[in-house]
């Protein structure tokens, strides 16, 4: 499973706001899949890792699907 939750974390801590987010060209509804750990392009990925400068670790996670 993907979760965006260091992206979130990122976000909280430095007073980013999803606005903030669109404006670097995200589509609104792509931007809110962020919240709901939804599929999202690695190319949207890579365009707020480079405007904020930060590693794709800050942005997303892999959680691995749990076998019961």
């Amino acid at each position: 499973m993907i979760s965006y939750k260091p992206l979130r974390d990122f976000m909280y801590f430095n007073n980013i706001k999803i606005t903030d987010i669109i404006k670097l060209g995200i589509n609104s509804r792509t931007a809110a899949k962020f919240n709901k750990d939804e599929h999202v392009s690695l190319e949207t990925i890579t365009k707020i890792c480079l405007h904020y400068n930060i590693p794709i670790e800050a942005v997303v996670e892999v959680i691995p699907k749990s076998n019961d």
